[in-house]
Formats: structure tokens, sequence, C-alpha cells
């Protein structure tokens, strides 16, 4: 990010990290040429733009929420589904067909679940998160970022480190 703010940076060229915008540069621009068209990924890094730049803690999760939906559709798309299969199956279905057959282990089986009972489809058929506070916002809207981000990261072949929301900010290797 070319913003000031340290904690927006989530690959930052700092000295804890040397070298590490430079490494994401070389590692993802060639993948992310690549797989732009066929995944959507400018799609998906807009949602998650607009989710960090929104002050609504239900927006924020939404527009996360629809950065898992787009990337996960178009991840089974490229797996072979159909998109009439894929009209059968929720965000939790998609996210283990990714974390079981696509390598991306660190998706959780228990966040997979809870997303969509617990945000997803409260959100989307109501139009809020009930019986959330807005800590518990704050944390899904930091959990499905992140998981999004490192979506991101593993399907560019970034090898680096990187700041983790879901792991209070800390310095962390990117999934492989």
């Amino acid at each position: 990010t070319s913003r000031t703010y340290k904690n927006h940076a989530l690959i930052c060229n700092c000295p804890e990290l040397a070298d590490s915008l430079r490494s994401f540069m070389t590692t993802a621009v060639a993948p992310y040429r690549a797989q732009d068209n066929d995944l959507g990924l400018s799609r998906v890094i807009g949602y998650l733009e607009q989710a960090r730049s929104n002050n609504v803690a239900d927006i924020r999760v939404a527009l996360c929420v629809f950065a898992l939906e787009a990337l996960t559709h178009r991840l089974c798309l490229r797996d072979g589904l159909t998109p009439d299969q894929l009209a059968k199956m929720n965000i939790q279905q998609k996210l283990n067909r990714c974390r079981n057959r696509m390598g991306m282990g660190f998706i959780d089986k228990h966040m997979a679940e809870e997303a969509r009972d617990t945000v997803r489809n409260p959100l989307l058929h109501t139009g809020e998160i009930p019986g959330l506070s807005m800590p518990e916002k704050v944390k899904w809207y930091d959990d499905l970022y992140a998981l999004a981000f490192k979506m991101l990261l593993f399907l560019l072949g970034y090898k680096g480190k990187w700041f983790d929301l879901s792991d209070q900010w800390n310095i962390v290797n990117a999934p492989a």
C-alpha cells in the first residue's frame, strides 16, 4: 500500500520485512495478470478495498463476503464445476472445496461453517447481522478479510511475510 498508516499496510517494505514489497511484486505480478480474467481478481481486490475504506461494520463484513463468494465461485468453476452445480452450493461448501481440493489447508473448517450460519446468511437475507456485538462484527471483518487476502497470496504464489489481521497484526509467513 502507498498509505502511510501502519495499520493499513499488509505487505510492507520496512526493516522487519526487508524486501517484502519487492518480493511481492516480483512474485505476484505475472500470476496476477495470468489469472485476473479467469478468477476475477480485480473484482475481489475491489471488494476488499471497498471494505477497508468503509466505516460501517456490516458493510465491511458484507464486502468481504462478496469477495469470498466471487473468488470461491470462480475457483470452483476453474476446478470443473458448472454454474448449475455452483448455484446449489453455499459458501461453506465452496470454501471446503478450496481447502480440500485446491491445497488451501489454511482455510479453517469451523470458520467456513460459522461464516455461513452466523454472518453470510443473516446478512444477505435480512440486511444485518443480528446477535453480534460491534467487537464481534469487527472480528468477523478481520477474519474474513484476512482469509480472502491469504487466498490471494496463495493464488499469486507469494512466499514472503505479511501482517495478518486475524492474528493481531502479527508478521507471519504467507500460506504455502
